[in-house]
């Protein structure tokens, strides 16, 4: 198990060699931030196991569902690919391990992250990771500079949800009424001010303004 700062995010640990993707939500992530994180577990999931080791944070996350499927492939030639679920908005990472330390190339429409290695050579870990844009199903593919052991694994990081304003479909004129700046005044919701109006909501998510 790989413990982060007392949480615990796993997806799909293997036997043997393995890829693991973790996450955290934005509560903590300052204290992150201000504590650097400091792996520990049990066994030889560390140090044996997990020789490297890499983070990034991103903005507009979803948190209430912050990521899809995980989907990872294994495999041994020059070509590791895994193909992940993602939609357009989102942002599709993944991570590669390479037995032997080869050098990698990484596929077209990729973004590189990370790159790292133990060594070069017999028992060394090569690791690397990348993103790329969110649509239906998304590719991560790399080029190995030998036929080696590899696994890969990717998922999709769910972009936070639109809260976007109503529009007005028919043209009709809205009326506000007057706050006096001298006063505590209530909110209005958006839905009564527009009962003139026909008006639309693409997200639903803007109706109290």
């Amino acid at each position: 198990m790989l413990t982060i700062d007392s949480q615990s995010r796993l997806f799909a640990p293997a036997s043997g060699s393995r890829v693991n993707l973790g996450y955290d939500t934005a509560g903590r992530m300052a204290s992150l931030a201000a504590n650097p994180v400091t792996p520990s577990g049990t066994g030889t999931d560390l140090a044996t196991t997990l020789p490297l080791l890499s983070a990034a944070a991103y903005n507009g996350v979803n948190q209430t569902t912050p990521t899809g499927t995980f989907a990872a492939a294994s495999g041994t030639s020059t070509a590791p690919s895994v193909a992940v679920t993602s939609a357009a908005g989102d942002l599709v990472i993944d991570t590669l391990y390479g037995n032997d330390g080869p050098t990698v190339t990484i596929g077209g429409g990729q973004s590189a992250q990370w790159n790292l290695a133990t060594g070069s050579g017999s028992s060394q870990v090569r690791g690397a990771g990348s993103t790329e844009a969110g649509a239906a199903s998304v590719t991560m593919s790399w080029t190995l500079s030998a036929s080696v052991q590899w696994r890969v694994g990717g998922v999709s990081i769910k972009a936070a949800a639109d809260n976007s304003a109503p529009t007005i479909t028919n043209s009709a004129a809205v009326t506000l009424t007057a706050t006096n700046e001298d006063t505590t005044s209530t909110g209005t919701l958006v839905s009564s001010i527009l009962t003139s109006a026909s008006w639309a909501d693409v997200d639903g998510g803007a109706l109290s303004g």
